[in-house]
C-alpha cells in the first residue's frame, strides 16, 4: 500500500538532469541491466537528437530514489513529404522490487505517452528485445510493423566458432567470389518508401551517439555510408549501419568498402535492415537461423496525420541499424 500511495512520476527533458541526477539514473540502470555506462554515453546519445535532447519519464520512489525509468527520443521523419515528430522507445526498466505492483510500469508508460502527445509527437515505435516484447504489446499498445531481416558475409567463419578455424580459407574464397561478383551490381533504383528519414540532420545528430569515434563513415559523390565493429551475442563483428541513396549498386559498393578497410580487423560482416532487393555481397540468413529476432513495432498518438495502412507496411519504411542501435 505505501508503494502505491508514494510513487510518483516526472517527464524531464535530457537538458533539465543535473549530472547528479543523470548518475543516479545510471546507477539504477547498472542495477537493473547489469551494465555500465558514462554520463558522457548517456548525453551523446540523449542531447544528439533533432530537438537537442530527449524526454525521460523517471519512476520515483518515497525517497526520492529512481526505480524505473523510460525515455523517447525524438525524431523527425518524412511521410509522403511532410515532415513529423516521432519518438523512439528507450531503456525502459524498473527495479526488481517495484515490478509486482503492475500500475509502477503503466504510470511510467501513460506519463510518456501523454507528453509525447503534448510535445507533438504522432507515433512511438520501438525494437523490442525477448523481454520487453510482451510489454510492447500489452502496455505500451504498440503493434508489429515487420521483422528486420538480417544478411551476414562470412569472411572468417573462425571469427565466430573458434572449432571452425579451420575452414577460414574456404569462407575467405566465398566471400571473395560474393565480393566479385557484386561489381556486376548496377541497379541505382531507391526504394518507393514513403517514410523517410529527414536528411542531412539525421547523420547530422545519429552518429554521435555513445561513442562516436566508434562511428566510420566512407563517403564520396554518389553515396555515403557508415559501419560500426562490435560485440554481438558475445562476437566481434563489423556491422554496416546505413547506406545512402540506398540502392543494390551503392549497397555493394558499401560492403566492399567497409571489407576492405577492416578485413584484417574483423572477420565478420552483417547488416540488418529491410532492403527491396537481392544483394550480391551479402547473404540473406534465414528466419529460423537468426541469431536474434528484430522486431519493429508502433503506436500511432495522431491518427491524422499517420494511416494503419502506410504505417504498418515495413515495405513503406527507410529502416536499418541506425533507426536505432541495436546491438
Amino acid at each position: 500500500i505505501i508503494n502505491i500511495i508514494f510513487m510518483r512520476t516526472v517527464t524531464l527533458k535530457t537538458t533539465d538532469l543535473t549530472d547528479c541526477e543523470i548518475g543516479k539514473f545510471l546507477g539504477a540502470f547498472r542495477e537493473v541491466y547489469n551494465q555500465e555506462r558514462s554520463i558522457t554515453y548517456f548525453k551523446n546519445e540523449y542531447t544528439s537528437t533533432c530537438l537537442e535532447h530527449s524526454f525521460h519519464t523517471l519512476l520515483y520512489n518515497e525517497f526520492d530514489e529512481i526505480c524505473g525509468s523510460y525515455s523517447l527520443i525524438p525524431f523527425i521523419y518524412s511521410v509522403k513529404g511532410e515532415e513529423v515528430l516521432v519518438g523512439l522507445g528507450s531503456d525502459l526498466f524498473i527495479k526488481d522490487s517495484y515490478r509486482d505492483n503492475v500500475s509502477n510500469l503503466l504510470s511510467v508508460l501513460n506519463a510518456a505517452i501523454k507528453n509525447a502527445e503534448e510535445v507533438g509527437m504522432v507515433a512511438c515505435f520501438g525494437f523490442p528485445n525477448d523481454n520487453s516484447e510482451m510489454v510492447s504489446r500489452a502496455f505500451l499498445k504498440e503493434k508489429r510493423i515487420g521483422l528486420l531481416d538480417t544478411y551476414i558475409l562470412p569472411y572468417k567463419i573462425g571469427d565466430y566458432k573458434a572449432s571452425m578455424k579451420l575452414l577460414n580459407p574456404f569462407s575467405i574464397l566465398f566471400s571473395n567470389c560474393l565480393l566479385g561478383l557484386s561489381h556486376l551490381s548496377s541497379s541505382n533504383n531507391i526504394a518507393d518508401t514513403i517514410i523517410r528519414k529527414v536528411r542531412p540532420q539525421f547523420e547530422q545528430t545519429r552518429f554521435k551517439w555513445f561513442n562516436p569515434t566508434d562511428y566510420h563513415l566512407y563517403q564520396n559523390n554518389e553515396m555515403q555510408c557508415v559501419w560500426k565493429i562490435s560485440a554481438f551475442e558475445g562476437v566481434k563483428a563489423c556491422f554496416l549501419m546505413d547506406v545512402y541513396p540506398l540502392t543494390a549498386r551503392n549497397f555493394d559498393k558499401a560492403v566492399r568498402k567497409m571489407v576492405s578497410d577492416v578485413k584484417k580487423e574483423c572477420g565478420l560482416f552483417l547488416y540488418v535492415g529491410h532492403l527491396h532487393f537481392t544483394p550480391l555481397s551479402m547473404v540473406k540468413i534465414p528466419r529460423r537461423f537468426e541469431p536474434k529476432a528484430f522486431r519493429f513495432d508502433c503506436r500511432i498518438l495522431d491518427k491524422e496525420k499517420l494511416s494503419k495502412v502506410d504505417v504498418f507496411n515495413i515495405d513503406n519504411w527507410e529502416v536499418d541499424l541506425s533507426s536505432y542501435d541495436l546491438l
